[in-house]
């Protein structure tokens, strides 16, 4: 009866350490891509059902908070703003995939190939 209990507890922890490191793999994904996309424009709906948009310049470690720049509301333009994710319903990026120069390419006038060097790492 013990071995029977061996055996199941090593599948058990077999399973929990391929739980674990799937769940890393995505969370290194996750923030490969949020890192990526630190600079391009975004646009971004409100739970009051208002847009705003600016350039996305990172998130808190909790997801809980988006640093934006040149933010622009229906009140006014901000050069800084920070925006609660509990607050949003959602935020779209419609420049990613195309051609376009991002902010952080245009201030720091990163060659396009260098971007594209970082997001294959």
């Amino acid at each position: 009866m013990s071995i029977n209990c061996d055996v199941d507890n090593q599948k058990t922890e077999k399973c929990l350490e391929d739980e674990q490191q799937t769940r890393a793999v995505q969370r290194e994904k996750f923030l490969r891509c949020i890192s990526s996309i630190v600079g391009e424009y975004c646009n971004v709906k409100t739970v009051e059902l208002n847009n705003v948009s600016g350039f996305y310049h990172g998130m808190d470690m909790h997801v809980q908070e988006i640093f934006m720049k040149n933010l622009s509301t229906p009140y006014s333009q901000l050069k800084n703003g920070l925006l609660r994710t509990q607050d949003l319903l959602y935020v779209s990026f419609p420049d990613i995939g195309n051609n376009s120069q991002s902010e952080k390419e245009k201030e720091e006038d990163v060659d396009p190939e260098c971007k594209n060097h970082d997001s294959k790492l």
